[in-house]
């Protein structure tokens, strides 16, 4: 489940579940492909949407993301997303 914004039948901007689901709630992830798109409210665009859409269907989606990803966090903050836990996140490094 998703929405995604098109220019010339490419897309340029979604954010959809990432397939982790429990009951009504489901993560989601939101991309703007192109670093040139970027900070261009794409990606805000197709968030309402799904929210929107979350809304009529009482679904809750929910924001995942690392304490560094300033990107991530801001726009999850825009979009009234509001932080309720914070959890180390382990990586193997090769």
């Amino acid at each position: 489940m998703g929405f995604k914004l098109l220019s010339d039948d490419k897309i340029v901007a979604q954010c959809r579940s990432n397939g982790f689901v429990n009951g009504n709630e489901f993560m989601i992830d939101v991309k703007t492909f192109d670093k040139n798109n970027r900070n261009k409210g794409l990606g805000i665009a197709a968030s309402v949407a799904l929210l929107d859409y979350c809304l009529e269907k009482n679904l809750n989606p929910l924001w995942e993301t690392t304490e560094d990803n300033n990107s991530s966090n801001r726009l999850a903050e825009k979009l009234g997303f509001i932080k309720n836990q914070s959890y180390p996140v382990y990586a193997i490094e090769f």
